[in-house]
């Protein structure tokens, strides 16, 4: 296996963890689990880690937990990444469906001691309070029926309270800071960073001809714009061609004024992905539907 392609010392604990297993079970089980295909897919590294997970990670970096629980950990789409970033820490994981359990306790059995399996419904509070410095639940809720059960298993009122997200969201000395912290820039979730930022951009994004310039006429008119259709439509450039010209236009109308810098890897995201920036990318992001 190649490291940069899958998470290589995970994937061998499970083939090791597997084989163990396999071993010990009956002759009749044993011949249908050789029939399984093995599921290395699971461990193949993503070329970019997924928007929520950058976010947990990039927030674990501040605490650095020694012990941390993560609920509905599924197919390992966080678990896996936090396994390798962080390997000293004690990590339970536990899930309801008993093939998930499975594939995480073949991982567990073939080596990665820092993990423990179980298959548990958090809503029974199968844990005491405080067992845990930090609880994950990527993409979980909206699978749980019993929310405000779920929720108040993964977290006393207590620690909500300390760390001054019990009635709301946390709140931060800035946008700038917020943003900060997210990325893993700043230890101190109460702490300030000198704004260095020189300004507001404002991308706006949506398909070709779904009427953005129309929009920004009506109801921002003076703003400096950098308007990728009508870059298109000068360059006679169809959206479905390449937009490397565009790009490249794009970059140099932003360096002629201060005021319409739009960053270059934000161009190439939206021509590449046609999305906005994250809410941990930008200071602020707005959602516009017209």
């Amino acid at each position: 296996m190649n490291d940069r392609e899958y998470y290589d010392r995970l994937a061998s604990a499970y083939l090791r963890g597997r084989a163990e297993r396999m071993s010990q079970e009956g002759p009749e089980i044993r011949a249908e689990g050789e029939k399984q295909e093995e599921k290395l897919y699971y461990f193949k590294r993503s070329p970019e880690k997924l928007p929520r997970v950058r976010m947990a990670l990039g927030f674990l970096r501040s605490v650095w937990p020694e012990s941390l629980l993560d609920v509905g950990s599924g197919r390992g789409a966080f678990l896996f990444p936090f396994l390798e970033e962080f390997p000293g820490t004690e990590v339970t994981a536990i899930d309801l469906l008993p093939r998930r359990v499975e594939l995480l306790q073949d991982l567990s059995r073939g080596g990665i001691t820092n993990l423990t399996v179980r298959q548990a419904d958090l809503c029974s509070q199968p844990f005491p309070d405080n067992a845990f410095d930090t609880v994950t639940l990527l993409e979980v809720l909206e699978h749980i029926p019993d929310v405000d059960g779920a929720v108040r298993a993964a977290l006393t009122e207590l620690l909500a309270d300390e760390l001054g997200c019990l009635y709301g969201p946390k709140s931060f000395a800035s946008p700038y800071a917020q943003r900060a912290y997210l990325k893993g820039r700043l230890k101190w979730a109460d702490g300030e960073l000198y704004d260095d930022t020189w300004g507001q951009v404002v991308l706006l994004c949506g398909l070709p001809g779904t009427g953005k310039d129309t929009w920004i006429r009506e109801n921002c008119p003076g703003m400096p714009v950098v308007s990728l259709d009508e870059i298109r439509r000068e360059m006679k450039v169809s959206p479905a061609e390449s937009q490397g010209p565009v790009a490249v236009e794009a970059r140099e109308r932003g360096k002629e004024d201060p005021a319409k810098m739009v960053p270059e890897g934000r161009i190439e995201a939206m021509l590449e992905r046609m999305t906005p920036p994250e809410r941990f990318e930008a200071q602020q992001v707005e959602w516009r539907i017209t």
